[in-house]
């Protein structure tokens, strides 16, 4: 099994007003899909640009997807209020993605938009969900679609099962999406004749479970949220059940300190922290090991890390910035080599160019899942230009820009010298001399 993302776009975040689109692959998908060539892209633009606004806006769509209470939440709200345009006060976010099995491939189109209300809290004023099957020609088909919290349609239940859903959506729609509550609350489809329904949005829900996003000093206890998932989407279907049994793992080692391991992940743990000690090897050659300090925890192991190299050892709490930066962003760069799909704010941040230059290149040749990162650093540029649908540029105007070969200019060079379009990198060393002179 695998999971792709082919594009999604988003409007009315943070500085985003207008609508953009990310574009991971090219515009029809055959059976000759193959994904390998268009796996990691670097998106770039001046400061303030939107470039965040993309990974947060991707962040958010997870949560959509995965907690049934996160438009209940108080600070939630209060967020959204702070991230949402505050001249479109609405914001709508698209995708489409591929998820291919042994025997079929689905396509699938999932869109949602929030708007404020009478109270001026943020509720969910459309969802769209929509699949085609392997090469069809024919237009998506709709599987359900909800306005104003009413549902307008659903496909794929008889009658009794859809009057069913009717009911247990009752007034709930404004503030969760029905692929959320399908699979929290009619697990009883599972074995019925009108299994489909959940199927499908299972399907969904591990597109959204496999989705992650890393900030710099974020809390957003994601992986506490992604467990309360795991057991639902573990349906019928013994080929995505495996799947999620492979990535259930690495998702469910948090990265706060000190860590919370449940006990049943204790080897698991070890095997994780043997594999960090060789990744954080490739940037500190003189460490000797990474070693466990244990404390119990009911059915947790709280744990903590300290960084051996011989003949002394640092708590990853005091270690440099850059090493911190490299442990910190380990599981999320695991999971994207494994099959998940990652976008990362400033991951060229605290990382030698020459590493991050290499770990990229990785991700391009060996990385089975998807890599999406912004970056102010322009060395990768050289490493990612002779893929397809490698590089973006985001405008000051909310337009991308994308990459394509121009003669023999260079992606950094281009950039670098103002030729991509509205991203005028005009600027002197002497348009700070009135700055930094005072009067």
């Amino acid at each position: 099994m695998g999971v792709y993302l082919l594009n999604i776009s988003m409007s009315g975040i943070k500085c985003l007003k207008k609508s953009i689109t990310l574009d991971f692959y090219g515009k029809t998908v055959n059976k000759n899909f193959k994904p390998d060539e268009y796996r990691v892209k670097g998106i770039y633009g001046e400061n303030g640009a939107g470039k965040s606004a993309i990974i947060t806006g991707v962040a958010i769509y997870k949560s959509l997807l995965l907690r049934d209470n996160y438009l209940r939440e108080s600070k939630v709200q209060e967020k959204l209020h702070e991230l949402i345009n505050k001249v479109s006060k609405n914001l709508k976010i698209s995708c489409e993605f591929v998820i291919t099995g042994a025997d079929k491939k689905s396509i699938f189109h999932h869109e949602i938009e929030l708007v404020q209300d009478q109270n001026e809290s943020f509720v969910i004023a459309h969802e769209l969900l929509q699949l085609k099957f392997n090469n069809s020609k024919n237009m998506y088909k709709t599987v359900y679609e909800t306005r104003d919290g009413m549902l307008m349609g659903v496909s794929y239940l008889g009658e009794k099962e859809e009057q069913d859903i009717r009911n247990k959506s009752m007034n709930l729609l404004s503030r969760q999406t029905l692929i959320s509550l399908i699979i929290a609350k009619s697990s009883d489809l599972k074995d019925t004749e009108d299994g489909d329904l959940y199927d499908i949005c299972t399907m969904v829900g591990i597109f959204g479970w496999i989705l992650a996003t890393h900030f710099d000093k974020e809390d957003e206890h994601e992986l506490y949220f992604q467990q309360l998932r795991i057991e639902q989407l573990k349906g019928k279907d013994a080929e995505e059940k495996a799947y999620i049994d492979e990535l259930e793992k690495m998702m469910l080692i948090s990265t706060n300190k000190p860590r919370s391991i449940p006990r049943k992940f204790e080897k698991s743990f070890i095997k994780y922290t043997e594999q960090l000690t060789g990744f954080i090897k490739v940037f500190k050659r003189d460490l000797k090991s990474i070693d466990i300090k244990k404390s119990e925890d009911g059915d947790f192991l709280k744990c903590e890390l300290n960084l051996n190299y011989g003949e002394y050892a640092v708590n990853e709490e005091f270690e440099s910035t850059g090493i911190k930066k490299l442990i910190e962003l380990y599981n999320s760069l695991a999971l994207a080599s494994m099959g998940g799909i990652v976008f990362i704010d400033e991951l060229d941040s605290n990382i030698n160019d020459v590493y991050l230059c290499r770990l990229i290149e990785y991700f391009m040749y060996y990385g089975e899942g998807q890599l999406c990162f912004t970056s102010h650093n322009i060395d990768p540029m050289m490493v990612l230009k002779d893929n397809k649908k490698s590089i973006d540029f985001l405008t000051g105007e909310n337009t991308i820009v994308p990459w394509t070969k121009n003669g023999n200019y260079t992606p950094d060079g281009s950039y670098r010298n103002g030729m991509i379009k509205n991203i005028p990198f005009n600027i002197e060393p002497s348009d700070f001399i009135q700055i930094f002179a005072g009067e």
